[in-house]
């Protein structure tokens, strides 16, 4: 019934998945000095879906994976507090899944010390499964004392889409209407016009 309004939302909903990707795949995006999405499966996962009901029409992004809620608002550390609205109750964050991170072949492994003369120096260590147990616990420990700083990466993808929303939905809107009573028209001859 209302296809041009349909289409309007559904671009929308293209764009702002769009403008997702780009944020979490842009260097420096949100203060950081390298990309959110160091594996790309966040941003693989990305979606949408449009439904319809008596009320009216809900379109609801998705994500394959269940942290992009945590790094889009950020989650509230013990010790560290980023005004989130999650929060780390325990010392650690999830073990296992920081595990299979530090598995992933982007990830290097290494090692800092202070050497005999004082310099702090930094060397690559071999990645063995005592090591990558290691890495995975001292991440989990500072991950949930430190929390984690929002990103934004899809708040600001929807404010941007939305700037453009509100003009193409009045010409969506006037669209339909008009296709509405043209079809209502032709669908009753004893209409006429004065």
């Amino acid at each position: 019934m209302f296809e041009h309004v349909d289409d309007v939302l559904d671009d929308f909903s293209k764009e702002v998945v769009r403008l997702s990707r780009r944020n979490l795949n842009l260097s420096g995006f949100a203060k950081k000095g390298r990309k959110i999405d160091n594996t790309k499966s966040l941003s693989n996962g990305l979606g949408y879906k449009i439904k319809k009901g008596n009320t009216g029409t809900l379109i609801e992004f998705t994500s394959k994976e269940d942290y992009a809620a945590f790094i889009d608002s950020g989650v509230n550390g013990t010790k560290i507090k980023w005004n989130a609205p999650f929060g780390f109750k325990g010392k650690f964050a999830n073990i296992g899944a920081i595990e299979k991170y530090v598995k992933s072949p982007k990830v290097k492994l290494r090692k800092t010390f202070i050497n005999k003369s004082g310099q702090k120096v930094s060397q690559m260590v071999q990645k063995n499964d005592k090591n990558i147990k290691s890495a995975a616990f001292a991440m989990a420990r500072s991950i949930a004392a430190n929390g984690i700083k929002p990103t934004k990466f899809f708040t600001e993808a929807i404010n941007e889409a939305y700037d453009n929303l509100p003009p193409k939905l009045e010409e969506a809107f006037v669209k339909d209407a008009e296709d509405i009573l043209f079809k209502d028209f032709q669908n009753n001859p004893n209409l006429k016009l004065k």
